[in-house]
């Protein structure tokens, strides 16, 4: 996170424009020294100023620039998120050297300051009345972080009424310091010195700094109750004195105030106590005025303080001169007197304090867990003489003196190794410790309570003082609760302890005391206390315990009045128990453990609270990987992982000017839900990152609405709708990620942004369209850096675009936009281009050139394009150039020399698809002695056309190479030639190495192997044929082997030690490779292996049951490697299993019915092996079974009417293979539901019945249906003639009868046709006129009842006839037409018994394809011509049973003899034909053929 926040950084910096935005300081917790609130610097806003254009000095900028830039392929690496980052050491001298400031968000462009009127003018008053108050902050030219150094290091011997008066107006911001200590370090509201403070707790302390200062926020003082402090007209002056002194009451105060309001009784509404108490108001006014004259004059003598040993056996005296008032021994002490100028209305004011506090803090000591004396009226008894001592007893533990109030607090105390310090021997030192440090404490207090009122009357107060100090009441044993500091048998002691201080009221500070000793004793300065009483002690504090009691539940007014404030924010979600709104209000109100009453607390701070809490409840908080101290007791800008030293990195941070709400991050935190619209309340957000969560749902429109924000990062989600035009429109929007997500609808203008835009990242929401060219048009900026949007469909083309303004753009990325036309020469106009994706469009023609002018391009992505011609030679040359892909192309000619480009390249990648048909010729060997080959991590060209070697030399230069794929083209041949160099072991970051399809021969070098991260490993389809090497064995990281083709021998390797697990191996066609079976399923790593392929390998021995554990396997290939025995049971066990082929082994035995359950199975071959039994039943599966091969088993038997009844699922369905199976039933009606069958293939069965007419229900998906030889019946039925997609109807051999439909013949993609052997067939034979040229085999053997139009058939029929088989068909012309000669396929030719007559057509000659023809038994006459000759393939001739005559020409006789074929004519009486060359002959006499021929 840190690299990435440098980063971007380091881009602000770098596209700086003339003036930068104005920034806010975010407030991140405290820097040390100093509060929270006194580090921090604002980066201030710069003065306005003109773009500068491009010049010289710019362009000498932007190399420099390009030479600094990481080398990082994708941006998604590049840092996003702005810190708050520590700066150096300031120039001013108040020693707060260690400040945060947030830095300004990088952007370029015109200005803020030069936003014009109009639509703008709320937001420039909005940003006047910011600076505005910053300048009355900064109290004239002082920082506001010189100011509070400066008050921290007042003169120790000033009091906090002296500190009062001469500030008045900035004591909410000033911390007490300790007189006695050296170096105050002022934490929240304290001081705590650090001299004496050992290195470790000051560690401690720091860490307490931030948890310290999350809990005691100081907030700006909110308004009093509206109905309160709305006197009646004549009490008006009294207002007005009272709002000031108010205003400057110090934030601790008037959260004390908040929570004491909490405990007013429950029988008595508190908007009822203040009615009431407005009635008595006036009736009581000057009594009340006495009361709180003769009271401050009566309590500020700070009488004489009690403090009592931890034995209870000694006590000790402390006295306070009552004529030293301010405790300082000077002569100043006339402040504390009483002025009669303005009396009544001092007066006044004290009594509107006193009043507001007695009406919403009384009781507070119920609220915070302390018990509180009864205080009323006159309930002072002490004397009003201000020079009598007021001393005190200790009073008793159960009923405390008026004004005094019993704290309880605890701590744990680690007292060395095995208890070996008894308690008894340090508690004394231990109360002499914390009855130093509770002073201090107190005396924190003080100063930061003082009311700024009257500087003449500021002292006229009681100051909280102890009356009795720590007094241990308990020591319990316990077990030590953090083991990182001790022994695991040691023990520590839990200490209870309370201490009684007077308090008036008017203050509240007992809360405020007990965390602050809190925070002191973690922070350590308990334990430098009692380092100070005994420089011997052995006993450490190590946790403080502060327990506060719970407070009544708020009651149902509370609820209402929160819900009215609220419901402008959220409306009528509110109303709704269901809603995150509601969770929110409802933890405000009844869980929020700050307990605000409504009214108390300015709305605006109530409601970002609520909108804080909401945004936990709408994205499943409880679920978050971090808290971030969300619905904490922290005040919301506290909200996150600030530790009070680092910088803020993830939750909630505010501007450190107002505490506004300026930065969320919630990055990578498993949220998930819904952003809530109610977000636009934080209107000076600036910055919001909900990256990589799970939010779904719509952006929130009302988000625009947030005119400051500039950093927008909602990627990788799963939102959804459009991107709101109102967030494109954002006025000083720099950057919007919206990456990987589920957006659709229209990318929207981006006119209403000012030119602030750098960034702009849509990738991969393939919802998203629009046109490039108005997209383009409507940014303004010309500072654009970055522009992403792959994957988003935005059709046109780059030729219209106005490139040249866009000078700064850097980064260009349109892959898979639907972009059409030729890449354009204009792109060279981009003179800052470093990255240029194109990659996954429609372009055409040449790679211009031009792109060469670009000097800072890195990285150029062209693949799957449409790209042809050569690949430039001035791009490969580019010196800046470090990364290349032209892959999936149609490039041609050699790949240039990179021997120019200087060493920069890293990435080269040509893939191409393997049946590409165009040449791209690249020279193995040039390529690695021309490239310097240091920083080359990647080089691809598969499927290329390769020649040449792996040279011995130049391997060594390639140390950092990572992936080398050179898969040669099956097209190309030979490949890449010779051996494997052994220089090879140079690769030793070699990841994955592809060789496949190459001429290597030889042996895998052993060398090979020291790249010992070696992942992948390809050399199928070499020649290699040597022993498999041991080390490849011993390889850890390997999870993919593919030697698959080669003539390599051994055993197959285990990978016993490999740490990867090895998920693919296929050691194929490697026929002397060997193994037992069952030592291979035992040995190899089972956690991991997801493919195993040893088809025709020489294996031995069968599966064993070990083969269950291997749950990752998805597919077991082992086809013809001699594998024996049953299957097991256990292969039930692999869940995961998709396919599983055993074909061609010896396997016995039956299918098992857990195999058939696999509910992951696909694909189940098994074919020619010797199983038998049952088909299984697989309705278990999860209806993704598509395959079953069980060809060439006769024993295998099974009911085709159960089977696709339900046992076999329907849903996915495709392919049946049983040839020979023994299978019987009927095709049931069922068949139709099978609606992705594709094949459906039986031979020699017992299949019954007839032909279901539901067979045309699969007319989408059924290619082959055969059921040959079996015992079907019927028709054949029309709706056959709907399977559009039928490639193979084979019913041969079956009792069929009726007619042929006629649509048969016009199914436009069959190419097999068979129905032999239905001899009751009629009707005739199809022409196929309308097949698409498919068409190739036709057997209609032995259908004496179909007619054959032998003209129309050879007219009509397509040329792409293989075979005609129609014997006994009846001709209805009777002659072979002249035409067959046009069909230069077929190969068979059977037309005996057809009732042929006339004679041989000599364009016979012309099917050169033909080698069997048959024309047997018909009525041909004439000669045989000798034009059969010419048929080169002709090895089978019969013509008996003709008329013909003559002799058989020579050139036939040659043909024939030549081939050693059948040559059949007839033989006997009446002599009609000589055919001295024929192999037999026909006798009609004994009806039977001669052999040899006898000629008479």
């Amino acid at each position: 996170m840190a690299e990435r926040r440098r980063r971007i950084e380091e881009e602000d910096e770098d596209n700086a424009a003339p003036a930068l935005p104005p920034t806010r300081r975010i407030s991140r917790g405290p820097s040390q020294p100093g509060s929270r609130r006194h580090g921090g610097a604002s980066v201030p806003t710069a003065a306005a100023a003109a773009p500068v254009p491009a010049s010289g000095a710019v362009a000498a900028s932007r190399a420099a620039r390009a030479a600094a830039r990481p080398k990082s392929d994708r941006r998604r690496d590049v840092d996003r998120k702005p810190r708050a980052k520590r700066t150096g050491p300031d120039d001013d001298d108040d020693g707060g050297d260690a400040k945060i400031a947030a830095v300004a968000p990088a952007a370029a462009g015109p200005p803020r300051a030069s936003v014009g009127v109009g639509s703008d003018q709320a937001m420039m008053q909005h940003r006047e009345n910011r600076a505005n108050r910053k300048a009355r902050n900064s109290n004239g030219s002082k920082s506001i972080e010189k100011r509070l150094s400066n008050r921290t290091a007042t003169s120790a011997s000033t009091t906090s009424t002296e500190r009062l008066a001469s500030n008045p107006t900035t004591l909410n911001r000033t911390a007490g310091t300790d007189p006695s200590s050296g170096d105050g370090v002022a934490v929240g509201a304290f001081a705590y010195t650090s001299s004496a403070m050992p290195p470790d707790h000051r560690s401690q302390k720091a860490n307490l700094i931030a948890n310290y200062t999350g809990q005691h926020r100081r907030r700006a003082s909110p308004p009093p109750p509206s109905d309160l402090l709305q006197p009646s007209p004549q009490d008006n002056h009294i207002q007005e004195d009272v709002e000031q002194p108010l205003r400057s009451v110090d934030p601790m105060m008037q959260q004390a105030t908040v929570v004491a309001a909490r405990v007013v009784k429950e029988e008595e509404d508190p908007y009822k106590l203040e009615h009431r108490l407005r009635a008595e108001f006036r009736e009581e006014k000057q009594r009340l005025e006495q009361e709180v004259r003769n009271t401050l004059l009566q309590e500020v003598a700070i009488g004489e303080v009690v403090v009592q040993d931890t034995d209870a056996s000694r006590r000790r005296r402390r006295r306070s001169s009552n004529n030293d008032r301010d405790g300082d021994d000077d002569d100043d002490d006339s402040k504390f007197s009483d002025s009669d100028d303005g009396g009544q209305n001092k007066n006044r004011k004290w009594l509107w304090i006193l009043l507001i506090v007695l009406v919403v803090g009384g009781g507070v000591g119920a609220g915070v867990g302390i018990a509180t004396s009864n205080r009323g009226s006159g309930s002072s008894d002490a004397s009003n003489n201000d020079d009598t001592p007021a001393a005190t007893s200790p009073p008793s533990t159960n009923e405390p003196a008026n004004g005094e109030i019993i704290l309880d607090y605890g701590i744990i105390v680690k007292d060395g190794l095995k208890d070996d310090v008894p308690a008894t021997l340090y508690t004394q030192d231990l109360n002499d410790a914390m009855d130093l440090l509770a002073p201090e404490v107190l005396d924190g207090l003080i100063g930061q309570t003082a009311t700024a009122g009257d500087v003449n009357n500021a002292g006229r107060h009681l100051e909280p003082s102890i009356v009795l100090p720590t007094s241990i009441k308990t020591i319990e044993t316990i077990d030590c609760p953090d083991e990182s500091f001790i022994t695991s048998d040691d023990k520590c002691e839990k200490i209870s302890a309370s201490v009684v201080i007077n308090d008036d009221d008017l203050f509240n500070v007992q809360q405020q005391f007990l965390r602050g000793m809190f925070a002191a004793i973690n922070d350590g300065s308990l334990q430098t206390k009692l380092e100070q009483v005994n420089n011997n002690a052995r006993v450490r504090i190590t946790e403080a315990l502060f327990d506060v009691a719970p407070t009544p539940a708020p009651s149902m007014s509370d609820f209402a009045r929160t819900r009215d404030l609220l419901f402008p924010v959220s409306g009528n979600l509110l109303l709704d128990a269901s809603t995150p709104q509601y969770k929110a209000l409802s933890w405000l109100v009844l869980d929020d453990p700050q307990q605000i009453i409504p009214d108390t607390i300015p709305v605006d701070d109530l409601r970002q609270r609520y909108v804080a809490a909401l945004l936990y409840f709408a994205t499943a908080g409880d679920d978050w990987k971090i808290q971030y101290n969300f619905l904490s007791v922290r005040h919301i800008c506290d909200w996150n992982d600030g530790n009070g030293i680092n910088d803020v990195e993830n939750g909630i941070a505010c501007d450190d000017e107002d505490e506004s709400v300026a930065f969320i991050s919630l990055e990578d935190n498993y949220l998930s839900g819904t952003i809530p619209a109610e977000l636009q309340l934080f209107s000076t957000l600036w910055y919001l990152d909900f990256e990589e969560n799970q939010l779904h749902g719509t952006i929130p429109t009302e988000l625009g609405t947030v005119i400051d924000l500039s950093y927008l990062h909602l990627a990788r989600n799963q939102l959804t709708g459009t991107i709101p035009p109102s967030i494109a429109n954002l006025p000083y929007l720099q950057r919007l990620w919206l990456f990987e997500n589920e957006l659709a609808g229209p990318i929207p203008s981006f006119s209403g942004n000012l030119g602030w835009f750098s960034i702009i990242d849509l990738d991969f929401n393939e919802g998203l369209y629009g046109n490039i060219n108005d997209i383009f048009n409507s940014i303004n900026s010309n500072t654009l850096v970055e522009f992403w949007c792959n994957n988003c469909f935005l059709g046109g083309t780059l030729d219209s675009l106005d490139l040249e303004r866009f000078e700064d753009l850097e980064i260009l990325s349109l892959a898979n936009a639907d972009l059409s036309g030729t890449i354009p020469t204009s792109l060279a106009l981009l003179s800052s281009l470093a990255r240029l994706d194109l990659d996954g469009n429609y372009f055409l023609g040449p790679i211009p050139p031009e792109l060469a002018t670009l000097s800072f391009l890195e990285a150029l992505d062209l693949s799957s394009n449409k790209l042809n011609g050569k690949i430039p030679d001035v791009i490969a040359a580019m010196p800046s150039l470090r990364k290349i892909d032209l892959s999936f192309n149609s490039l041609t000619g050699t790949v240039p020399s990179f021997a120019r480009n200087n060493g920069a390249l890293e990435e080269v990648e040509l893939k191409r698809d393997e049946h590409d048909q165009n040449s791209l010729d690249f020279n193995v060997e040039q390529f690695f002695n021309d490239v310097t080959g240091f920083e080359v991590t990647t080089i691809i060209c598969n499927h290329c056309t390769l020649s040449g070697s792996l040279p011995e030399g130049a391997m060594t230069k390639f140390r950092n190479l990572e992936e080398l794929q050179l898969a040669n083209s099956r097209s190309s041949g030979i490949g890449i030639v010779g051996s494997l160099p052994t220089t090879m072991g140079f690769l030793i970051n070699l990841r994955s190495l592809d060789l496949d399809g190459n001429s290597l021969t030889g042996s895998i070098p052993a060398e090979l192997f020291n790249a010992k991260e070696l992942e992948e490993l390809a050399m199928a389809g070499n020649q290699l044929n040597s022993a498999i090497p041991s080390e490849l064995n011993s390889m850890v990281w390997l999870h993919s082997v593919n030697l698959n083709g080669n003539s390599l021998v051994g055993t197959v390797p285990t990978f016993e030690n490999s740490l990867a697990g090895v998920q693919f191996m296929d050691l194929s066609e490697n026929r002397e490779i060997t193994g037992d079976v069952g030592y291979i399923f035992s040995a190899m790593p089972a956690q991991r292996l997801e493919t195993f392929r040893c088809n025709s390998c020489r294996l031995q021995g069968s599966l064993p049951t070990s083969i269950g554990d291997y749950s990752a396997l998805v597919g077991l290939e082992v086809t013809n490697a001699g594998i024996t025995g049953s299957l097991p049971t256990e292969l039930g066990q692999l869940d995961v299993l998709i396919l599983l082929n055993l074909s061609r082994n010896q396997l016995i035995g039956t299918i098992p019915q857990q195999v058939a359950d696999l509910q992951s199975l696909q694909a189940l071959t098994l074919f020619r092996n010797n199983l038998s039994g049952p088909i299984p039943d697989f309705s278990s599966n999860f209806d993704v079974l598509s395959s079953i091969d069980l060809d060439y088993m006769p024993n295998i038997t099974g009911n085709v009417g159960t089977l696709f009844s339900g046992m076999i699922p329907a849903q996915n369905f495709q392919h049946f293979y049983c040839t020979m199976c023994a299978l019987s039933g009927t095709l049931p009606t069922d068949i139709g539901l099978y609606t992705r069958l594709s094949i459906f293939n039986t031979k020699s069965s017992k299949i019954s019945g007839s032909i279901p007419s539901e067979i045309g229900q699969l007319s989408d998906s059924l290619t082959s249906f055969h059921v040959r030889s079996a015992l079907l019946n019927g028709a054949i039925p029309t709706e056959m003639s709907h399977l559009m997609n039928l490639q193979s109807l084979d019913l041969g051999g079956n009792d069929l009868a009726g007619n042929l439909p006629n649509g048969i013949g016009k199914l436009p993609s069959l190419w097999t046709l068979s129905l032999w052997g239905n001899g009751a067939l009629t009707g005739a034979v199809p022409t196929f006129a309308e097949n698409v040229g498919a068409i190739q085999i036709v057997d209609l053997n032995g259908l004496f009842g179909l007619s054959f139009n032998m003209d129309a058939f050879f007219t009509k029929a397509p040329t792409s006839l293989n075979a005609l088989k129609c014997h006994g068909c009846q001709a209805r012309q009777g002659t072979l037409p002249a035409s067959i000669g046009n069909y230069n396929r077929l190969r068979f030719l059977d037309l005996s018994n057809a009732g042929l007559t006339g004679s041989i057509p000599t364009e016979l000659g012309k099917a050169t394809s033909l080698e069997i023809v048959t024309l047997n038994f018909n009525n041909l006459n004439d000669t045989v011509p000798a034009e059969l000759a010419d048929l080169p393939e002709l090895h089978t001739l019969q013509l008996e049973g003709n008329d013909l005559t003559g002799i058989v020409p020579q050139p036939v006789c040659n043909k024939l003899f030549e081939f050693a074929v059948t040559f059949v004519t007839d033989c006997f009486a009446p002599v009609q034909i000589e055919c001295p060359c024929c192999t037999s002959c026909w006798s009609d006499e004994s009806e039977g053929y001669v052999y040899p021929q006898t000629t008479p």
